[in-house]
């Protein structure tokens, strides 16, 4: 069988850094095919969001201040540019662990929302 493939969601990270947030919305409208011909949508968001990307490559502040490499990716993951400073935040201000979100559902049953930080408790983990 065959290794499974590492998922590089990269991309995600430039799009809510480098776009603007009218990129994101186009990208949602792309993928659900929201008004129109799908793949045309699609088409026009991968042209737009390759224009912010070259934008933000030839900005002279921006590559003054955050210069790079050139073998190093333009992406950040979305670990780093989530989640690890989500956890860092968290450790700031003193909230790990933390208790899970319960929702309640038919008969009582709670379904938790959580992290891997999450004090864990009894029920239906989401």
């Amino acid at each position: 069988m065959a290794p499974e493939a590492e998922i590089d969601d990269s991309w995600i990270s430039s799009l809510l850094t480098v776009s603007p947030f009218l990129r994101i919305i186009e990208f949602f409208s792309a993928e659900i095919g929201d008004g129109g011909n799908q793949r045309m949508q699609r088409k026009d968001f991968m042209y737009n969001f390759h224009a912010d990307m070259m934008t933000h490559g030839r900005d002279h502040m921006n590559s003054t201040i955050f210069g790079r490499a050139s073998n190093q990716s333009i992406h950040s993951s979305m670990r780093d540019l989530w989640f690890d400073a989500a956890k860092t935040e968290l450790g700031l201000r003193q909230a790990l662990p933390h208790d899970q979100e319960t929702a309640w559902c038919w008969n009582g049953i709670p379904i938790l929302f959580g992290c891997g930080n999450c004090r864990r408790i009894d029920g239906w983990q989401a």
